[in-house]
């Protein structure tokens, strides 16, 4: 069924976005440090570099060889 596919790409920006949103609320210490590791982790896996910019698709399939 089509409605059962996800979207990996669109669903790590839309959580990217929920935990950078998080992250502007009052958050314990611990909870803080469980979402930027989150944060981390996702951009990492997205392919997002420290300037905030994305390699090309090309890139990012031959790295995951």
């Amino acid at each position: 069924m089509p409605g059962n596919i996800i979207d990996g790409e669109r669903w790590i920006a839309d959580r990217l976005r929920f935990l950078r949103a998080r992250l502007a609320e009052e958050l314990a210490e611990d909870e803080r440090a469980q979402v930027e590791s989150e944060i981390a982790l996702l951009s990492k896996e997205r392919g997002v570099r420290a300037d905030g910019r994305r390699p090309s698709r090309l890139l990012r399939r031959l790295r995951r060889r």
